[in-house]
């Protein structure tokens, strides 16, 4: 009886030590890209702006989950972008593409065939940012803004 008292107590030691300050009073929205203010399945809008075209071809992008994001530009279903950069041309074509969101530097990675395009939060506007390739940019734009303290 003792024994099974001091091995109880030691379990409760070890559980309420293994707890923290952080993890009890966390943002559940941290660490995705939910704390930049878009939605799981929700459309977000996604343009391609290129200094080979002179049109911005916009569409939406819908993240997927926390690991994939798919990509639908309006451009791809019009014929009216010849991509001949694989870069472009995968962007373009992906039913979705792997992501990691880093949420100390606010950016999402992007993981391509190709190689990986970072995009960077752009506070003021609320989106974000990369060079795809050459002074290709996409934007991903969040409909909500931010509600995290601290931004």
């Amino acid at each position: 009886m003792r024994n099974t008292q001091i091995f109880s107590i030691l379990l409760i030691a070890i559980l309420f030590a293994s707890c923290t300050k952080e993890g009890l009073l966390s943002d559940p929205l941290s660490g995705t890209i939910l704390e930049l203010g878009f939605g799981w399945m929700e459309a977000a809008e996604s343009c391609l702006d290129s200094n080979d075209h002179s049109t911005t071809y916009c569409g939406q992008a819908v993240w997927l989950d926390g690991t994939r994001v798919q990509i639908d530009l309006t451009a791809l279903e019009t014929g009216s972008i010849n991509a001949q950069n694989p870069v472009l041309k995968e962007v373009m074509e992906s039913k979705s593409i792997r992501y990691v969101y880093n949420p100390t530097s606010r950016t999402v990675t992007l993981f391509l065939s190709m190689g990986k395009v970072t995009l960077e939060w752009n506070e003021s506007l609320g989106c974000l940012e990369g060079d795809l390739f050459d002074h290709d940019f996409l934007s991903i734009c969040s409909s909500n803004t931010a509600s995290s303290p601290g931004i």
